[in-house]
């Protein structure tokens, strides 16, 4: 089993192996997190949106030949997150295309990447949290999907919203979600924190009281604790490695909520994931990735095969 990383590093067209074979073969897209609103200092912010995640099985392509692709790479506080597509020229007419999650451009998260439009089979980024003007809290950035090597859905996960409740504590972020797989939602703000969803191996991103959000292990970004606290990067989950390269590539998550003070942001968006919306500053989206996954053709030398099965008798070479 051979797999391959695209990152937005890469230049499209990819050039198709020699070895390449059709049958077993898999690629999966993960597009780009939409960026946290950039509420300023008076303004509660919504958290942006994660990438959806497409797949397809059996990939039609010429060995030695070429394969058009494109990734969405990171995006700007309040942007829309761009598409993933493989194999083909347009989101809509590829083997697998993934829509980007939208940008946060008010109070209100922005929505996941969504499961219509694009190409393959498709699944929906997580919704960004929902800030609150009152208070002055800022929401958690939504996690991107994905898919297991056997085609299984990794469904993401939301980020959560800011406090609601208690007035006057205007630190208290919501956490990003954490990635696709076994994890959980952002938790909303409290008077506390709002913690980073959970990652896939049960742990995730936690908040210290004073100090900036810390990334979630395989999860969300924390949201900030208290004054002066930035939202924490929502990690990625390494859940494919290159054969070839040793790049790794997975889901991300939303990025937390950070403070409402001047200079303070929303977290990152891991691969994919939302950035969280900032009381001053959003986060950005994640950028995407595709994955390639496929069985080399094995090779036969009849020559090597004739003299390894010959009798050889006594005497005789």
């Amino acid at each position: 089993m051979t797999t391959v990383v695209l990152t937005v590093a890469d230049a499209s067209p990819w050039a198709v192996p020699a070895d390449w074979v059709d049958a077993g073969s898999r690629v999966i897209c993960i597009a780009a997190g939409g960026g946290g609103r950039s509420g300023g200092a008076a303004a509660g912010a919504g958290g942006g949106g994660g990438g959806g995640s497409a797949t397809a099985v059996d990939i039609d392509l010429t060995p030695s030949g070429t394969a058009q692709f494109s990734i969405g790479g990171t995006s700007a506080a309040g942007a829309n997150g761009a598409d993933t597509w493989f194999n083909g020229a347009s989101v809509g007419a590829a083997s697998a295309g993934a829509k980007g999650g939208s940008g946060a451009t008010g109070v209100t998260g922005g929505a996941g990447g969504i499961a219509t439009g694009g190409s393959g089979t498709q699944q929906v980024g997580g919704n960004g949290g929902t800030g609150d003007t009152t208070i002055l809290t800022n929401a958690g950035g939504g996690s991107a999907s994905s898919y297991a090597a056997d085609g299984t859905a990794l469904a993401a996960k939301t980020g959560g919203d800011g406090d609601h409740t208690a007035a006057g504590a205007d630190a208290q972020g919501g956490g990003g979600g954490a990635a696709g797989g076994s994890s959980t939602n952002g938790a909303a703000g409290t008077t506390t924190f709002g913690p980073g969803g959970a990652g896939n191996n049960g742990t995730g991103g936690g908040a210290t009281a004073g100090a900036a959000g810390v990334a979630g292990t395989g999860g969300g970004g924390a949201g900030a604790a208290a004054t002066g606290a930035n939202g924490g990067a929502g990690s990625t989950w390494t859940q494919y490695t290159a054969s070839v390269g040793g790049a790794t590539a997975g889901p991300g998550g939303g990025g937390g909520g950070g403070d409402t003070d001047a200079g303070d942001t929303g977290g990152a968006g891991g691969v994919g994931g939302g950035g969280g919306g900032g009381g001053n500053v959003g986060g950005t989206g994640g950028a995407g990735y595709i994955i390639i996954i496929y069985t080399p053709v094995v090779t036969f030398n009849p020559g090597w095969a004739s003299r390894a099965t010959q009798t050889i008798m006594p005497g005789v070479s």
